[in-house]
């Protein structure tokens, strides 16, 4: 087995030594997610959204707010991370940790692929038309400009 954090020593190159360090510490891939959740602060859709869903959970067990959850649900699919079981990996990931809103290292980890799973399972069909009209409304509001035109 591989010992991924401990240096790697390759031939000189001359009279330099080449290593490779992959102890890097928290990194992410994802950068443009801290950019995204500065357009949704500044549209509103993901927030107009969370607003029509019901949270039906026992108050004292939620640690994860239903606006929080659709920020990252949200956010992941449009990093390409299409499933939830991808948020085994990326709840402690520090930019999209960031981008909810959270410490990068020390804040709490995101929702898990369960707790992100029994969300979408509990939306219900009057919540998802709610949902559909609040996504209308705030293209619309937010192109208001445009539509005058």
């Amino acid at each position: 087995m591989v010992d991924y954090s401990a240096p790697v020593s390759f031939p000189a190159l001359g009279r330099r030594d080449v290593v490779v360090d992959f102890s890097g510490g928290a990194v992410s891939s994802d950068g443009g997610l801290v950019l995204l959740r500065r357009v949704e602060q500044m549209q509103g859709v993901v927030s107009a959204m969370a607003a029509c869903v019901t949270d039906r959970r026992q108050a004292s067990k939620v640690k994860q707010s239903v606006p929080d959850m659709m920020l990252q649900r949200v956010l992941g699919i449009a990093h390409g991370y299409e499933d939830c079981n991808d948020f085994d990996d990326l709840r402690r990931d520090p930019l999209f940790k960031l981008a909810a809103g959270r410490a990068p290292v020390s804040g709490p980890d995101l929702a898990s692929q369960p707790t992100l799973s029994r969300l979408e399972n509990s939306v219900r069909r009057r919540e998802v038309r709610l949902m559909h009209n609040a996504l209308v409304d705030t293209f619309i509001n937010n192109h208001r400009s445009a539509r005058r035109r």
